[in-house]
């Protein structure tokens, strides 16, 4: 993984945090130290991940989970029945 800095700002926050080489590419084992859980959910098509996909009143969501002690990864497709869920304005 590398760091995709997209202004100033962004670039000085980084150096501040104590990243001193903006291009390099990061190892998990660098990113994620010990046990940790990520969990992503796709709104927009991308590389790891497809994005919502709506028809009818029926919405499909595609989710990665990721861990880093185990290396596990777990992609989950979950259908969302609108005519059974409240939405939130």
């Amino acid at each position: 993984m590398r760091l995709h800095v997209r202004n100033d700002k962004e670039k000085s926050a980084c150096l501040k945090s104590g990243i001193k080489d903006l291009t390099k590419i990061y190892t998990l084992d660098e990113i994620a130290k010990g046990d940790i859980i990520v969990s992503a959910t796709g709104v927009t098509t991308g590389p790891l991940l497809k994005g919502l996909e709506r028809k009818n009143n029926i919405i499909k969501t595609h989710t990665v989970i990721m861990r880093s002690i185990s290396g596990t990864l777990r992609y989950i497709e979950t259908t969302h029945n609108l005519n059974r869920k409240e939405l939130v304005d």
